[in-house]
């Protein structure tokens, strides 16, 4: 089938909120005329960086069981086709360019909610486009910056639209002038001077912004613009305006006068008009230059036809002479195809039927065949239409869409009924109306608007075109005999706790023993570490009824950089035999029952840290597969896993597959995880994406089901997964417990307390589980709850505010038995050592839980570090580090209740601070830009060798690198420039972008984005008596680098808000640690001291930045400059300890060291905020290190040990723990202590 290129240009949407999918500013079109409910929306990006949204990203990410692939993305290109650039130098299209005066009315009302930058953004894009675009025709477009601005605008044709630029970009200073209005409207209804033939060419321009988000109040505006021609509309409920005013425009006049006499009386004597057609993008303007007559007289020809030159459409016929038009009533082609005309932005049938001679009525009976035609009120922009009978034209392609007739390069069927089954999706997957893949209800539902009307779909819904429905199908055969699949982690022993040895597995329950995993090595060998070869030949060598399988590769072979591009080497061309040879021999030689392989991404190019996939990938593990069949005997078994991803899963051909392998593994688990957080389309109704959901959902995992079956794979051939082990989550609020409720932490780290083994946040064993539960029963608490959500057929628990989904044996039988009852092959139990704890077996501990237990009884409690400083000669140093790490979970709880006490005090007075900040600006730009004077301690004139500056006076010009010389100044002048009461003049051009901007935050400590160059006057102070200052002084300097109106400086209560989540998941941390250490299962291999110094790091910051908050409590408006700029210098430093907490990178860390640099070069402060800064601002120094090992590590897992090792070498490098504040060094100075004691 033809497949969907990389070609550039607009991609389609039906949703408003998918545009608020991108932060970028975009470009967008639609039929004004058609309803709002059912909008086609053609969408690009407008710039070639920043954030991409992806075409029909509505539709799901990746981990969800149910989405469809991602068309492509949004192209950075403007919406311009190359047929609309402009076509002649000066942009006439032929027509005569002629000064002109419109009359606009301007109105406003309400206020608005959106920034200024991104209203600027919006209208700068709008003013590219029509300066972009071809002056002839009609011209309609919107733009979209953030969730807040939507603009839009309409051009006549017959008005040059590097004019409408023009006059756009003259507007955008009243909209941000003063307070941001709700709405602001400008409207023209023609020209105002020269000929009565040019007042009735189409020079209406009305442009309109709504700085609330609302699309549909613009697109009513425009539509109701349009078609109230020559009258404008009412905009009398916006309560704000200015009275009409005449604005200069240039419009599209006639030709030159040698063409106007021109008549057609003796050609046409049957009193028929000489007449053209109109074509794409043409003007009254630039028909009468084809014509070769005059405007006045092409008005004359064709005044039967009211509002002729609003109206214009393609394929229109007009006449060049007097008399009367041919009958051009649209007929059928040569081919027999319906004569077709394609749907434009301000189009509606009526108007459509009034350009062409006929009646709505006839459209709407013409096209009861035609695809995407659901009626005149529903027309969308571009569709291609019949205006006569005939056979259904092909609908227009679209480049965003990959299912459908629409798809680029898809050729007519024979067959006009087979129309909807062209270019099916992969997996034959639901193809809906939009062009877009997916297996959900909301993909497989057919909802066309009546039964004559194709490819359509009613109001509201998607409407599916191609292999609706979501029932499992290919399922009338069970297996021969059901199966239990039972996989077995042989890398468990690597955990602190819940081992279990091969031999303890039951091999009278499960079937068949996946033996996980071996690794292959770049040679194809077969490889696997200590650990995992003991079990494995211990599995080799014991008596089971169960088939004992090996497994091949995994999630961590299939992903890490190094590992994961060795299955798709090994079955390439040049390497697959070879593979196959060599792990059929390892099968022989161990006598195994059958082999599995685990390569779950085959093509996949997305995967963080991965070696991207070939498309090719596919087809190679299938021929691979087939290689490896026909070497194995013939009573050994071939199974490969399976996502349950429709992403991923279409990387795979199954259904030929299913012809090779005896079964596959459907990893029917996972379905939701911490990954989901951010993730809009992830979680169906949760747009934030932390909504709490089970991952092995049974309403998930049908649709997963029904979706392999219709891809061809017979159900006797899948063993559907089960889990022994949750998914868990932090809950926002541990109250809640619906599918709306919320989890925090960020998509790499869960703040979700990990289990006492599996020691990862978000993922925790069942055995585990069990344990929790039992406990919660005897502590009386009522802490821990457990019940059975029917609606996701999963076990829910919470316990201290986590939230865990999870199948108990109950959950797993009746989950087994409906998958026996559908006809499916078996289960497959990811994995049996996550069951329970196991006794450790006579040859060695690998089912002990517990390691080597110290003789000591660190049983003394303390109530807080001075506490347990004061005791430190009766404490053992075995019992040091315990005592230690106990006592930070006590001084964290006494920092935040401090800080939740301290932080209403801020409430009100952030407008104080931030008002300091705002008045050092303008005085520090100033010396930074002295013309007379340079020097590097106060920053004098630095900022000069950015610029390069123009003066002229009395015939002394200069124009070269800034500063003027004063030598020139000086010259032919009666005054002192610098002192004196002469006025002078010097324009600055900013000459060196990239280092004006660094050195602004070097040298001063300000932000490039709070800086706009604009002319400035300057007046000194008067010297000697008030009455002596009668002269006026002015220094007038052009495009000098002043302070905006409105800068935008961090707040600190917001930053410190924004790290709590991550201040939450250093408690966990805290009561791992406390655990392996209480437990004796701290690995003796690692320093004790490692887990003290790691988390007491953190802890400081925290009470560091919370004493200084302690400081600025009295902040207020009435405060001398110099205890101002100090007071800066705290709050600063206190934002400077917490932002390490904070998750997001891309966090402007740089930005809050410059406001301490700001304060201290404005006058001599104790610099204690630099220091900080200078330490933070380098992601590699210590805090960032610590807290960046801690979080990484919540995220991925790992051996905690390590991971506290880790980060107490960071914390060891840095240079001065004083520098970081008083109280950090002082509790550091008690923590040292007890650390000695540890040592000792």
């Amino acid at each position: 089938m033809p497949r969907l290129t990389a070609q550039r240009g607009p991609y389609s949407y039906h949703d408003f909120d998918e545009l608020s999918s991108c932060n970028d500013t975009i470009l967008f079109t639609l039929n004004v005329q058609a309803s709002t409910e059912t909008p086609l929306i053609k969408a690009c990006l407008t710039s070639k960086s920043g954030p991409q949204m992806q075409a029909g990203a509505f539709y799901g990410l990746l981990q969800n069981n149910v989405t469809s692939t991602p068309s492509p993305d949004m192209v950075p290109e403007l919406l311009v086709p190359k047929e609309k650039m402009v076509a002649s130098e000066d942009g006439s299209c032929g027509a005569l360019p002629q000064e002109a005066t419109l009359e606009v009315e301007t109105r406003w009302s309400g206020q608005g909610s959106a920034s200024a930058d991104k209203i600027s953004a919006a209208l700068s894009q709008l003013q590219e486009y029509f300066r972009k675009s071809a002056s002839c025709g009609r011209d309609l477009m919107f733009a979209r910056s953030s969730v807040n601005v939507v603009v839009g605008a309409f051009a006549g044709g017959d008005i040059l639209k590097s004019s409408v630029a023009d006059t756009i970009g003259s507007y955008s200073e009243s909209i941000l002038e003063g307070t941001i209005p709700a709405r602001f409207a400008v409207q023209t209804t023609g020209a105002q001077n020269g000929s009565s033939a040019q007042a009735q060419f189409d020079t209406r321009l009305g442009f309109f912004a709504d700085l609330t988000g609302n699309v549909t109040s613009v697109q009513g505006f425009l539509a109701s613009y349009i078609n109230n021609v020559g009258k404008g509309i009412d905009l009398q409920d916006m309560e704000g305006g200015e009275a009409p005013v005449s604005i200069p425009i240039t419009i599209l006049g006639s030709p030159v006068a040698s063409n106007t006499t021109r008549s057609g009386r003796s050609v046409h004597p049957r009193a028929l008009c000489r007449d053209i057609q109109v074509i794409k993008d043409d003007s009254c303007a630039s028909l009468a230059s084809r014509c070769g007559i005059s405007g006045s007289d092409f008005t004359k020809y064709n005044s039967k036809t009211s509002n002729l030159c609003a109206t214009l459409k393609p394929k229109q016929y007009v006449c060049c002479s007097q008399g009367d038009l041919s009958d051009h009533t649209p007929q059928p082609s040569g081919d027999g195809t319906c004569f077709t005309y394609e749907v434009k932005a301000d189009d509606g049938c009526w108007s459509i039927a009034e350009s062409f001679g006929i009646d709505q009525q006839r459209i709407e009976e013409v096209n009861k065949k035609t695809w995407g035609f659901a009626g005149c009120s529903a027309l969308k922009e571009k569709a291609i239409v019949c205006l006569s009978k005939g056979n259904p034209p092909m609908p227009a392609q679209d480049p965003s869409i990959i299912c459908g007739p629409q798809v680029v390069g898809t050729q007519r069927p024979a067959n006009w009924d087979d129309i909807a089954k062209l270019n099916p999706c992969p997996l034959n997957a639901c193809c809906d109306v939009w062009g877009q893949c997916g297996t959900t209800d909301e993909f497989c539902t057919r909802s066309d608007v009546d039964d004559e009307h194709i490819g359509t779909a009613k109001p509201n819904t998607n409407g599916c075109i191609s292999n609706c429905g979501t029932k499992i199908v290919n399922n009338a055969a069970g297996p021969a005999q059901f199966a239990h699949v039972g996989y077995f982690e042989a890398f468990n022993n690597e955990r602190d706790c819940l081992h279990m040895d091969i031999t303890q597995m039951d091999t009278e329950t499960y079937t068949h023993i996946h033996f996980a995993f071996a690794t292959i090595g770049k040679d194809y060998s077969i490889a696997m570490t200590d650990g995992v070869k003991k079990q494995f030949d211990k599995m080799v060598a014991m008596e089971s009824k169960a088939k004992k399988i090996l497994s091949f590769g995994g999630w961590s072979f299939s992903t890490d950089h190094d590992t994961s591009p060795i299955f798709a080497t090994g079955v390439s061309d040049a390497n697959r035999e070879l593979f196959a040879t060599k792990v059929v021999q390892f099968l022989k030689d161990n006598k195994l029952d059958g082999l599995d392989f685990d390569w779950e991404y085959p093509g996949a190019t997305d995967i963080a840290g991965s070696v991207p996939g070939s498309p090719s990938d596919g087809l190679n593990y299938l021929k691979f597969l087939k290689s490896v069949k026909s070497k194995l005997p013939s009573d050994k078994s071939l199974s490969i896993a399976l996502p349950a991803s429709y992403w991923y899963l279409k990387g795979f051909p199954v259904k030929l597959m299913s012809a090779v392998v005896d079964y596959f593994i459907y990893m029917t688990y996972d379905l939701h995880g911490q990954w989901d957080y951010g993730s809009k389309f992830s979680n169906p109704g949760c747009k934030t994406g932390n909504c709490l959901r089970s991952h092995v959902n049974k309403t998930e995992t049908e649709t997963a089901l029904s979706m392999v079956t219709k891809a061809g794979v017979p159900s006797n051939k899948i063993m559907v997964g089960v889990s022994s082990y949750g998914r868990s989550f932090k809950m926002v609020d541990p109250t809640c417990t619906g599918v709306m409720c919320k989890f925090s932490g960020s998509p790499k780290l869960s703040n979700a307390e990990p289990g006492e083994c599996t020691a990862t946040g978000g993922y925790i064993a069942d055995a585990e589980i069990a344990t929790l539960i039992e406990n919660g029963e005897f502590d009386g608490t009522g802490n821990v709850k457990t019940w059975f959500d029917d609606a996701s057929d999963s076990n829910i628990m919470t316990w201290n505010g986590n939230w865990v989904a999870y199948m108990d044996d109950f959950t797993k039988f009746t989950r087994t038995k409906w998958v026996k009852e559908l006809n499916f092959g078996g289960t497959s139990d990811w994995a049996v050592d996550l069951q329970e704890y196991k006794d450790s077996v006579d040859d060695d501990n690998s089912g002990s839980d517990l390691g080597d237990v110290h003789d000591e009884d660190c049983i003394q409690e303390y109530a807080n570090l001075d506490a347990l400083v004061a005791d430190l000669d009766n404490v053992a140093g075995v019992c040091a580090a315990e005592y230690a790490v106990g006592t930070m979970s006590t001084l964290l709880d006494e920092t935040l209740k401090k800080f939740d006490e301290i932080k209403q005090d801020y409430d009100g007075k952030f407008g104080y601070y931030a008002s300091w900040i705002d008045e050092l600006v303008n005085p520090q730009l100033e010396n930074w830009m002295n013309n007379f004077f340079m020097g590097e301690e106060n920053k004098t004139g630095l900022g000069n060798r950015y610029f390069d500056c123009k003066y002229e006076k009395k015939g002394n010009k200069y124009s070269g690198p800034c500063p003027v010389p004063y030598s020139l100044m000086r010259k032919d002048s009666w005054d002192d420039p610098e002192y004196g009461y002469e006025s002078w003049d010097i324009e600055y051009t900013l000459r060196d972008k990239d280092g004006y901007e660094k050195a602004l935050g070097r040298d001063l400590g300000i932000s490039a984005d709070w800086i706009v160059f604009k002319d400035t006057d300057t007046y000194p102070e008067c010297e000697g008596a008030p009455d002596d200052c009668t002269e006026v002084h002015q220094w007038r300097r052009k495009d000098f680098p002043r302070k905006k109106d409105k800068i935008s400086v961090p707040d600190p209560k917001k930053i410190m808000e924004d790290a709590l989540p991550t201040i939450e998941g250093l408690r966990s941390q805290i009561s791992q640690a406390l655990l392996l250490l209480g437990m004796s299962l701290y690995d003796t291999e690692y320093d004790y001291n490692d887990a003290v110094l790691a988390l007491a790091t953190p802890v400081q910051m925290l009470a560091q930045a919370v004493d200084t908050m302690s400081q600025v409590k009295d902040i207020g408006g009435k405060i001398s400059a110099q205890k101002k700029k100090e007071t800066i210098l705290l709050i600063v430093s206190l934002i400077l300890m917490i932002v390490p907490f904070i998750s997001e990178v891309g966090f402007a860390v740089a930005g809050l060291s410059n406001l301490a640099r700001l304060a201290f070069v404005a006058g001599e402060v104790a610099n204690g905020a630099l220091a900080i800064g200078e330490i933070i601002e380098d992601p590699e120094s210590a805090p960032f290190a610590v807290m960046g090992i801690l979080a990484g590590a919540a995220g991925r897992g790992g051996k905690p040990e390590a991971t506290f090792a880790d980060a107490a070498k960071a914390r060891r490098v840095l240079p001065d723990a004083g520098a970081m504040g008083k109280t950090f060094k002082g509790i550091d100075e008690k923590y040292q202590k007890v650390m000695g004691l540890c040592k000792a």
